[in-house]
């Protein structure tokens, strides 16, 4: 998500301008989370669930809820933005082809879900701090969704970290190879996504 608000020139705009860009700036994060969310929801829902594996289970069952909440306050959001219909991530297509190969069963889907729960939540992390900081404007409910989401995907981040340790604990060398080269793949293309400028 790159931000005016960064810039020089962000002082000398208007407040109305300004205002625009927020809401842009914003709509997109939230058009990260949700597609994130959504990605997550189709891959550990599309096989069912395993009674014998009722720990794991749990933690999936439990991430699906949540995600579901926020997907539906991320819609909520964007449409109060008004920025309903609008494309507001860029090209998504290569990371859909990655995420379907990816079994849930594997170290490097946890690491996707890792991945884009760090970074959508340090942009939210970044926008709280530069508000209580530096003094910058920022709108009370938007405030109250990032710090909501922030609450959970503490939680969302630490299960997907406990799940990527006990896949890698099943593997051999070869294949935590493999890992780390997917995971380094799946970084660049998720911020490649969500820096991508608005249309």
């Amino acid at each position: 998500l790159v931000s005016l608000n960064t810039l020089p020139v962000w002082q000398d705009m208007d407040k109305s301008v300004r205002l625009a860009a927020s809401r842009i700036d914003f709509a997109r994060l939230c058009a990260a989370g949700l597609w994130l969310e959504g990605l997550l929801i189709h891959r550990v829902t599309h096989q069912g669930f395993v009674a014998q594996a009722a720990a794991e289970t749990r933690v999936v069952l439990q991430e699906v809820r949540e995600e579901a909440g926020h997907g539906l306050m991320f819609l909520e959001m964007i449409d109060r933005a008004g920025m309903s219909g609008v494309r507001l991530l860029g090209p998504t297509w290569l990371l859909h082809a990655v995420a379907k190969r990816l079994d849930p069963e594997g170290a490097a889907f946890w690491a996707m879900v890792f991945i884009g729960e760090s970074v959508t939540d340090s942009f939210a992390l970044k926008a709280l701090r530069a508000a209580e900081t530096d003094g910058q404007d920022i709108c009370p409910t938007a405030a109250a969704v990032m710090r909501l989401h922030h609450r959970d995907e503490a939680r969302h981040m630490a299960a997907a970290k406990a799940m990527i340790d006990l896949k890698l604990a099943r593997t051999g060398p070869l294949r935590r190879l493999g890992f780390r080269i997917v995971v380094r793949m799946l970084i660049k293309r998720f911020l490649h996504a969500t820096l991508y400028p608005t249309e």
